[in-house]
């Protein structure tokens, strides 16, 4: 298994001479969904419900119901319009986030985006996503 181990965390959060974020920005550019912790129980929570996808300011909101069980949420991002439920892609993946919305400021205006949302629950359990809501985002 790999990984990294940085030592000492008050280091890194402090954040000296911007070494977090140089490790960040250089090794970590994307979000990601952590494994799922094995053999402590759990599943997945029920699939996200009511999302919203509507252009706010430079950037696209989206919005949620959120789910009971969940602790969190991925947000994945499509090019285009995709009707319906689809199976999600981690390359996608724009956000993983707590609550139950955020403004994705990456949206290029004249685009049209189809976002999804899972549920995961406290061990990274995730659920599949709901239904998917298409945006295009207006010209300046």
């Amino acid at each position: 298994m790999r990984g990294d181990v940085f030592f000492s965390a008050a280091d890194l959060a402090a954040n000296r001479h911007g070494f977090a974020a140089r490790v960040r920005d250089d090794h970590y550019p994307r979000p990601a969904v952590p494994p799922v912790v094995q053999d402590r129980g759990g599943e997945a929570p029920p699939s996200t419900q009511d999302l919203r996808a509507e252009p706010a300011g430079k950037g696209v909101k989206v919005q949620w119901r959120p789910a009971k069980g969940a602790t969190a949420y991925a947000v994945y991002r499509v090019d285009g319009k995709r009707p319906g439920c689809a199976p999600v892609d981690p390359q996608r993946l724009i956000a993983n986030v707590r609550g139950g919305g955020i403004v994705d400021p990456s949206a290029k205006p004249g685009k049209s985006y189809t976002y999804y949302v899972t549920a995961l629950d406290r061990l990274h359990h995730e659920s599949a996503p709901g239904r998917g809501s298409t945006v295009t985002v207006p010209r300046g």
